[in-house]
C-alpha cells in the first residue's frame, strides 16, 4: 500500500495520519489493480468523521469492501452497528452479520468482537470457541477473552463447544 502504510505507520517519514488518509482515498478512488484494502482504509477514515454524510459514504465504502471479502472491512462496519453510532445506517442487528462475515474470513478481532455479543448475551460456550479463533488467528485480546470467560464460567467440554458453533451456523 506504499505511501498509505508508510505514513500511516511512520515507516521511512514523519508519521501522519491525514496524509496516510488521503493517500488512502486516492488509492481507491484514482488506483487501479487490487486497492480492495485501500477502500477499508479510506472508508475507515471517513466513518471516523463527525460529519454523517462522511459517516455514510464510509459505511457504503465498508459494505463494498466486505462484500469484496476484506475482513477488517467488515469488523469495522460491524463495530459501527454494535456500537450505534449516532446517525450510521448500519443497525446493531445487522452488526453481528458483518462481524461472522469478518470472522470467517480469518480476521481475529472480528471473531473476538463477535465473541463479545455472544458473551454478553450469555452464550458463554459460543463467546469461547469465537475468542479461541480469534486467538488462533493471532488477536490477543481473542486470547484473553477466551482465558477471561473459561475462568469465569469453567472450563467446556469439546463437544458443548462443537454444539455451540454448529447452532450459530
Amino acid at each position: 500500500m506504499g505511501l498509505t502504510d508508510a505514513y500511516r505507520t511512520g515507516l521511512g517519514v514523519a508519521k501522519d495520519q491525514a496524509k496516510a488518509n488521503d493517500y488512502a482515498r486516492i488509492g481507491c478512488t484514482q488506483g487501479v489493480g487490487d486497492k480492495l484494502r485501500l477502500c477499508t482504509l479510506h472508508g475507515i477514515a471517513l466513518a471516523q468523521t463527525q460529519d454523517k454524510a462522511s459517516l455514510n459514504r464510509g459505511e457504503g465504502i465498508l459494505d463494498g469492501a466486505c462484500t469484496a471479502g476484506d475482513g477488517m472491512a467488515c469488523d469495522y462496519i460491524g463495530r459501527i452497528g454494535a456500537n450505534g453510532l449516532p446517525g450510521a445506517t448500519t443497525t446493531i442487528g445487522e452488526s453481528n452479520y458483518y462481524l461472522r462475515h469478518g470472522c470467517d474470513l480469518q480476521f481475529g478481532p472480528a471473531c473476538g468482537y463477535l465473541a463479545a455479543s455472544y458473551e454478553g448475551n450469555g452464550d458463554a460456550a459460543v463467546a469461547v470457541a469465537l475468542y479461541d479463533k480469534g486467538c488462533r488467528l493471532g488477536d490477543q485480546e481473542g486470547c484473553d477473552g477466551a482465558k477471561r470467560v473459561i475462568a469465569l464460567n469453567g472450563e467446556f467440554p469439546p463437544a458443548k463447544l462443537i454444539r455451540g458453533v454448529e447452532h450459530m451456523t
